[in-house]
């Protein structure tokens, strides 16, 4: 299934848009004017939501966590606990 991502521009700023719902940035009164538009899979916009589960994967293959035992933020050691971004 397709979905449309926008930027709208508005009297107050830009904002963003996601299937004529607004979900960033001030509202645009008056309707503003679309400043581009983009068609996107759903499911590559659900996989850029944190609760996906590819995104969990992501976050720990990335450094955000990494389990006991593997690298964290590009370090080259291998920790023995937990490491949360930033951390290491």
């Amino acid at each position: 299934m397709t979905d449309r991502i926008e930027i709208v521009s508005g009297v107050e700023g830009p904002c963003v848009v996601i299937n004529s719902v607004r979900v960033a940035g001030p509202k645009p009164w008056g309707g503003g004017q679309t400043v581009a538009s983009w068609a996107v899979d759903r499911e590559e916009l659900l996989r850029a939501l944190p609760e996906h589960p590819d995104r969990q994967r992501e976050r720990d293959e990335f450094n955000m966590t990494a389990p006991p035992g593997e690298v964290c933020l590009g370090w080259p050691d291998v920790i023995d606990e937990e490491c949360e971004g930033g951390e290491r």
